[in-house]
């Protein structure tokens, strides 16, 4: 999985747990991030945060791949279920019981 914005190439490789953001036009990784599961879905950056999803939604500072929040549960019926969408100001995320949306951090 990956996603090119601006001069950034975000990429989630299948078989890791990792995050790379690389730039762009050389290759030359800018971070890595390992995270406790493997990301299904690059939802996108807005107000400079980059939300990733799997059975968890992320969001990471997109310049450091620092963890801003996250939503986790060990319960299946509160875990992610299909991709969610970002707008300008929320990422709404689906569950098995319920759709979320979650507010950006301004």
């Amino acid at each position: 999985r990956q996603m090119c914005i601006r001069d950034r190439l975000y990429v989630a490789p299948t078989d890791s747990r990792e995050l790379f953001c690389l730039e762009a036009r050389g290759g030359a990784v800018v971070w890595q991030q390992t995270l406790g599961e493997r990301i299904e879905h690059l939802l996108g950056v807005e107000q400079d945060t980059l939300v990733v999803a799997g059975r968890s939604l992320f969001g990471l500072t997109a310049d450091t791949g620092a963890r801003l929040w996250s939503l986790e549960s060990a319960e299946p019926e509160a875990q992610g279920y299909g991709r969610g969408w970002l707008t300008a100001t929320s990422v709404y995320w689906p569950t098995r019981e319920s759709l979320l949306q979650v507010e950006l951090a301004r």
